[in-house]
């Protein structure tokens, strides 16, 4: 998209999910920075993201993370510091169970509500951040969970996991 308040635009209606739009730190669709919204529609979402149904947001976590980011290099992809931690906590969830997270032992399974219980902040800021890895092929969707819970597990893929190992 064009406009400066939006960071992602995210189709993912073949999968039942909606247009999934996430604006950048310091826009919210309302005044509860509501920054994370799915759309049935590209005329609704289109609507909904002009400049002015657009509210400023000065929440903490906007204030914190608003304006310049310093990117860290995995491979040839750009990441936030906000995507490098939750990256790091799939890889340490795999680290803390098998002892390793390659592409032949991964069990870094991590669903939306296991990352705001790691890392805090509000479910929109995590699904945002899930939907930019996902983008950027940093994370892929299980479509299940193996371990029962009632949301899909994702899991960490290989060249990012292999970042953190080279840390070690």
């Amino acid at each position: 998209m064009g406009a400066k308040h939006i960071e992602s635009w995210d189709d993912e209606r073949a999968s039942g999910s909606g247009i999934i739009v996430t604006l950048r730190y310091g826009y919210s669709f309302d005044t509860t920075h509501d920054a994370v919204m799915a759309f049935d529609t590209v005329r609704e979402a289109r609507e909904s993201t002009r400049r002015k149904n657009i509210f400023a947001c000065d929440c903490a976590e906007c204030v914190t993370n608003q304006g310049e980011t310093e990117m860290t290099k995995i491979g040839n992809t750009e990441y936030t510091d906000n995507e490098i931690a939750m990256l790091r906590a799939f890889y340490s969830t795999s680290m803390e169970i098998c002892g390793a997270c390659d592409e032949d032992e991964n069990l870094s399974y991590m669903n939306a509500d296991d990352l705001l219980k790691v890392l805090g902040g509000t479910k929109q800021s995590i699904g945002g951040t899930m939907s930019s890895l996902e983008q950027k092929m940093a994370i892929t969707d299980t479509r299940e969970s193996s371990r029962g819970a009632k949301t899909n597990d994702w899991i960490i893929n290989d060249e990012a996991a292999e970042f953190f190992n080279a840390e070690q």
